[in-house]
């Protein structure tokens, strides 16, 4: 399994809930996953841009909840972003120098199955491998 693939599961996934924790913010799925993201993100939409910290941010951000998301991309070191309809796009930093801790994102399941973007479903984190600042490991999950 590559990180990419690890999250194509989100493809087809409803965003139930967002909600946002002193750090990070948090994006819960219908049926599972749930996806923190402990980097600074930024929602793209038609009419609309907003970095996280900004009052429209959580505005857009919640806007997004009843919606399946309908791709991820993952370009590694740059940016994993979920696009929902009517353009909207929710991108999160994996630039390692956006890091405030160890990972940028973490992904789990109510199994507590987890990959963290650099492991119980996908963490990242920031050690070198393969002449890259950030490394993703992953845990295979049952």
């Amino acid at each position: 399994m590559t990180v990419r693939s690890a999250f194509d599961i989100l493809v087809r996934q409803q965003l139930s809930a967002v909600t946002f924790v002193h750090d990070y913010l948090q994006l819960q799925f219908n049926p599972t996953p749930r996806l923190n993201l402990y980097t600074p993100g930024t929602v793209y939409g038609r009419d609309a841009k907003a970095t996280q910290g900004e009052p429209l941010f959580a505005h857009l951000v919640v806007r997004q909840i009843g919606h399946l998301v309908q791709s991820v991309w993952y370009r590694e070191s740059d940016a994993l972003e979920l696009m929902f309809p009517k353009e909207y796009i929710v991108s999160i930093s994996l630039n390692p120098d956006a890091y405030s801790g160890p990972e940028a994102v973490e992904m789990s399941r109510d199994d507590d199955c987890h990959l963290r973007s650099a492991a119980p479903m996908l963490r990242v984190r920031r050690v070198s491998i393969n002449s890259s600042d950030a490394c993703f490991t992953l845990k295979r999950c049952p």
